[in-house]
């Protein structure tokens, strides 16, 4: 008990007790759905972290219950007013003994800043119509003040300047709107302890699928002047690394999942701004600044729970499936430390993600859960069971345990017809923590679901034969498999040339089919390639090209003519019960005639007598199943060979 009470005085004394107030905050906004009152226009939420702080007992510089957003969008200036039951403590919750040190904004004394003790102000504004096409720079909404807190990483305590953009698309008009900023779906982290890895994470999320990149933003005092930094920090770079200390890990933000990871061992407050932007078919439609004050705490003997989920590959936590699979898995958070006063500790687990159902509570001996149909972004709906709900946590001594459940569908498919997006990629951050005090031990991991449509590959050309009498090239491929059942066609590819351009001339409906006829007319060369085409969820995707396969007839001839032996097509091919085989020789000869499988086993042979000039013959081929085989004739060390094909 005695060390937690010093590291508690050693945490009072550590930063600067200057503050006024104002930790972050972040502007976004919703576009209002057809059907519902004011469809097409848009509300503004303007949310704000405050330090908890008192000055002689009392509060000190609340924010007002109405606050201006300042604008250059149709609409200019408006108000927006408190959200009612707000503000809110959001302070770290830890275990509740008395005898503990705790951080609350009712536990504030007076003078004591920088503390990570932080309330939320949520303001909302009351529909907007925007009836323009914004500006090629956007329109900006921003809210400003004076001061922020004292920071270890700026000079000075500069004014506040908080923004967000709305960008043209397609040269639409926002009235109707079309379009939500990315919302974030858990408040930010505002302290933690020193001397352990640690990871947060922004986790916002587009309603309507937008691509979403984090970038540090630039943290601002006005429209013009950016913030200045304190020798050794940036906006790039806001929070300790090894010039402050050899042993910090700098902290790296993550472009894709919004993960900013770091380790510190130097304590204080460190004033970071994380910008959003929403790409929709590649083009800018919104950004989003979340600004936040992080203060890192002395380092303690604890550390945060240890999370396992099944496809951690050593560096994601990623997996693709298809639309229509079915993901599960357990998701398990273990910590078997103690508190200060021996007794175990216990860890709760969250979750955040747009494609989480709504909670559903427990009733008897049935676990609460989450919706499979309402609540998320896309049903069918991510579920945890047992989850937590606001009256039910889940929290277990030395740990906790889910299972994760999501039945993927079509509509789980971003599929736009402007931009040919065929996946999405969904992400579900998942938090433990343990209930350790004042600064409780906190992991969080984030794993990503991909959702693509079912392809199938190409077929491999087996073989390209020629009836030279009449002209006609003859291809051949082996099936694919289609467990599936989303195969449409072979699409066929011809060209006289092996380089191209190569023209689509038939596509084969029957999976099965794996030959075709083809007329050459007076063309002397043909190659071939192969394309598979799938349907699936009203989408039609297709495969790369096969191998490419041909002959050039006139090469064949040329050096068939300069050898003394010269073999020929055999006619017909493909052949049903029988065939002929010709053959030119230049002089009296023995000849030996071999056919052979795919895999060179001999299956017929003769020996001949061969007069000078042409010399044909006929084999029966009754007796060969459907498929590809290949014919040859040997006078002494010379040999030709050709394939025929048996067909019924």
């Amino acid at each position: 008990m005695k060390k937690l009470l010093l590291i508690t005085v050693l945490f009072l004394f550590t930063f600067n007790l200057k503050a006024t107030h104002y930790m972050g905050g972040e502007i976004t906004w919703e576009c209002i759905a057809t059907g519902q009152p004011d469809a097409g226009k848009f509300i503004f939420t303007l949310k704000v972290y405050r330090e908890c702080y008192t000055t002689n007992g009392n509060s000190a510089a609340q924010f007002g219950t109405t606050e201006t957003i300042v604008s250059n969008s149709p609409a200019g200036n408006f108000t927006v007013t408190e959200v009612a039951g707000y503000p809110i403590d959001i302070s770290p919750v830890c275990n509740s003994n008395a005898a503990f040190s705790h951080l609350s904004c009712s536990g504030m004394s007076s003078g004591a800043g920088n503390m990570g003790a932080v309330q939320l102000h949520i303001y909302k504004s009351t529909p907007i119509q925007l009836n323009a096409i914004p500006f090629a720079t956007g329109w900006t909404f921003s809210w400003s003040g004076c001061c922020r807190n004292s920071s270890a990483n700026l000079v000075g305590q500069p004014a506040w300047y908080l923004k967000a953009k709305m960008y043209p698309y397609n040269n639409s008009n926002t009235y109707p709107c079309f379009d939500n900023s990315p919302e974030f779906a858990e408040n930010p982290k505002t302290v933690i302890s020193a001397g352990y890895p640690y990871s947060m994470y922004s986790n916002a999320f587009d309603k309507e699928g937008d691509s979403i990149i984090y970038k540090w933003g630039q943290p601002m005092g006005s429209a013009s002047t950016p913030l200045t930094y304190s020798m050794g920090y940036s906006y790039q770079n806001p929070l300790p690394d090894t010039m402050q200390n050899p042993n910090n890990v700098a902290a790296v933000l993550d472009s894709i999942t919004g993960e900013i990871s770091l380790t510190s061992f130097t304590t204080g407050a460190y004033a970071t701004s994380v910008k959003v932007s929403a790409f929709r078919c590649g083009v800018l439609v919104s950004e989003t600044w979340r600004d936040i004050q992080l203060v890192i705490a002395p380092p303690t003997s604890n550390t945060p729970p240890t999370m396992t989920a099944p496809f951690f590959n050593g560096t994601s936590w990623d997996t693709t499936v298809y639309a229509g699979d079915l993901v599960q898995f357990s998701f398990d958070a273990q910590d078997f430390q103690f508190l200060p006063n021996s007794t175990a500790q216990s860890v709760d687990l969250n979750y955040f993600g747009s494609q989480f159902g709504s909670y559903i509570p427990p009733v008897g001996i049935t676990l609460g859960t989450l919706s499979d149909s309402i609540g998320c972004a896309r049903p069918p709906c991510a579920q945890l069971t047992p989850a937590p709900g606001s009256n039910n946590p889940l929290v277990g001594t030395f740990g906790v345990q889910t299972r994760f459940s999501w039945q993927t569908s079509c509509n789980h498919i971003q599929h736009s017809s402007s931009c040919n997006q065929v996946s999405n990629v969904y992400h579900f951050l998942m938090t433990s923590k343990d209930d350790f005090c004042p600064v409780p031990g906190i992991n969080s991991k984030m794993f990503s679901i991909k959702v693509i449509f079912p392809t199938l590959i190409a077929p491999i050309v087996d073989s390209v034969s020629f009836d030279y009498n009449n002209m006609n090239a003859f291809i051949s491929w082996l099936p694919i498999i289609d467990t599936m059942s989303i195969f449409h066609a072979y699409d066929i590819y011809y060209s006289n040339q092996y380089i191209g351009n190569y023209v689509l001339i038939d596509s084969v409906l029957d999976i099965n089919q794996t030959t075709l006829w083809y007329s050459l007319s007076n063309s002397q060369t043909a190659y071939f390639y192969i394309k598979t085409r799938s349907v699936y969820c009203n989408h039609t995707s297709i495969s790369d090209r096969s191998n490419i396969l041909g002959m050039n007839l006139m090469s064949i001839e040329q050096s068939q003519q300069n050898s003394g032996l010269i073999l020929y097509q055999n006619t017909p091919n493909p052949s049903n019960e029988g065939t002929t085989i010709r053959y030119a020789v230049d002089s009296r000869s023995l000849v030996k005639f071999q056919v052979r499988d795919l895999s060179g086993r001999v299956l017929m042979k003769r020996n001949l007598t061969a007069n000078a000039g042409m010399n044909s013959f006929e084999i029966s081929t009754a007796s060969l199943p459907n498929g590809v085989y290949f014919y040859s004739i040997e006078i002494g060390l010379e040999k030709a060979m050709q394939k025929m094909v048996i067909l019924r």
